[in-house]
């Protein structure tokens, strides 16, 4: 039984059920449509096309058909003959790199900041910041020992695995 989701921010994208996911592809320029509308949210809208545009086109057709046209992954699975597990993840990621994309709006938009993540000793830290300083500034060239070595030494963050870190970087910045 098909799932009827009514989300009023994809109606004012302009999306059109009739026309299915292919708009996305076809009219690259409905992601920078700008038709005067005096909407307050226009620039939810915006950002919203935005995130959507600097997807790939399979994250993006994925993000249409589940979230803006109802079908389940289950469902998409069967037609594409792909593994529900991978659709899954896929799903999983491209909503993460969405929110990812839109904290920095929302942020200035409507003043909500991102709660820090529970279990990472970085976003916990008072000196977060100078940490992700730190991490950004980092030689590339180089293994994470010199940054391991410099947070336990400045900020008395003992990290045991370089994966810490680099999950850290990947989602939580």
């Amino acid at each position: 039984m098909p799932r009827v989701i009514y989300q009023d921010w994809i109606v004012q994208l302009g999306y059109d059920p009739q026309r299915g996911p292919a708009w996305f592809r076809a009219d690259r320029s409905m992601l920078d449509k700008d038709d005067g509308a005096d909407d307050d949210s226009r620039p939810c809208v915006v950002a919203v096309r935005q995130a959507l545009g600097s997807l790939s086109e399979a994250e993006r057709e994925l993000v249409i058909r589940v979230d803006f046209m109802g079908e389940s992954i289950a469902e998409i699975a069967r037609r594409s003959g792909r593994s529900i597990f991978k659709l899954r993840g896929m799903h999983r990621r491209t909503l993460r790199a969405i929110k990812k994309r839109l904290t920095r709006f929302v942020a200035q938009r409507y003043d909500i900041r991102p709660t820090p993540h529970p279990s990472c000793p970085i976003c916990a830290s008072p000196f977060r910041g100078e940490i992700d300083a730190v991490i950004a500034g980092r030689d590339r060239g180089r293994n994470w020992s010199p940054v391991i070595a410099e947070l336990k030494l400045r900020y008395s963050i003992k990290i045991v695995s370089p994966q810490l870190l680099i999950g850290h970087e990947k989602y939580h910045r």
